[in-house]
This record gives structure tokens, C-alpha cells and sequence, in this order.
């Protein structure tokens, strides 16, 4: 799902990275942007990109305490959700809240995403069982 273009600005980011490499809250900025609006080209872009320098970045919190992983939970998109697990993202995170992946895919309204994330069996608190009493 590409909106207003983020697959553009975080493809001009992940190539704008030199052998040092933008600032680490650059590409945490990007990469929880691109999660936040679904973008999984985006995210593959950033993940994927020269040295694959926002991967450094994938279990940094931003905001509030959310991570990429759970920015992409809480936008219901699998693709991004499985690009950023793929990359080393920690499914047990929570944000200052203490909302986990799976109570994030759950308000995300993504019924395929919490299912998904179900059957993966990752390893993300009691929120799991609880979820998997209800869904499954």
C-alpha cells in the first residue's frame, strides 16, 4: 500500500545512506513513518537499502516507546509486520503503554495480521494467550 508517496522518500533515504550512513534517528524517523502508513515497499525499501542501515535501528522505540514492529501492528500490515521480524525485530516489545504486537494487530481491525501473527507462535506475553482463546 503505498499513500502520498513514502515509498519514494524512504527509497531517496535508503540511497541517500553513504558508507557512514545517515543519523540513526533518521532512519528510525523513516522506517517508523513507513510502518505507521502501512508501506511495506517502503519498509522492504529501508530494511533492504545500502548497508541495510535502518535494520540497525529496527528495535529502537520511538515516540511513546513504539517500535517499527509495533507501528506496522498498529497499521494492521502483515507484509510490513513480517519484513521487520525477518529483519531481527523483537515481537516481545511493548510501548509505554505496554501494548504489544498482537493487542496492536487486534485494535488494528486486521483479523489476517492477528491470525498471522497466531500461528507464527512468537513468543509476546500474556496478551498471546488471551488473543488466542478469543480468535482461534
Amino acid at each position: 500500500m503505498v499513500r502520498g508517496g513514502s515509498s519514494a522518500a524512504a527509497r531517496a533515504g535508503a540511497m541517500d545512506v553513504d558508507g557512514a550512513g545517515e543519523p540513526e534517528e533518521s532512519q528510525l524517523g523513516l522506517l517508523l513513518a513507513a510502518c505507521g502508513q502501512g508501506d511495506a515497499e517502503a519498509v522492504r525499501c529501508l530494511l533492504q537499502g545500502p548497508g541495510g542501515a535502518a535494520s540497525t535501528v529496527v528495535n529502537r522505540p520511538g515516540p511513546g516507546g513504539e517500535t517499527p514492529l509495533l507501528a506496522a501492528c498498529r497499521a494492521g500490515n502483515q507484509e510490513a509486520v513480517s519484513a521487520l521480524l525477518a529483519a531481527g525485530a523483537d515481537p516481545g516489545a511493548a510501548d509505554d503503554e505496554g501494548l504489544g504486537c498482537a493487542l496492536l494487530a487486534a485494535t488494528s481491525g486486521s483479523v489476517e495480521l492477528l491470525r498471522w501473527l497466531l500461528e507464527q507462535d512468537l513468543r509476546v506475553g500474556g496478551h498471546m494467550r488471551f488473543l488466542r482463546w478469543e480468535v482461534g
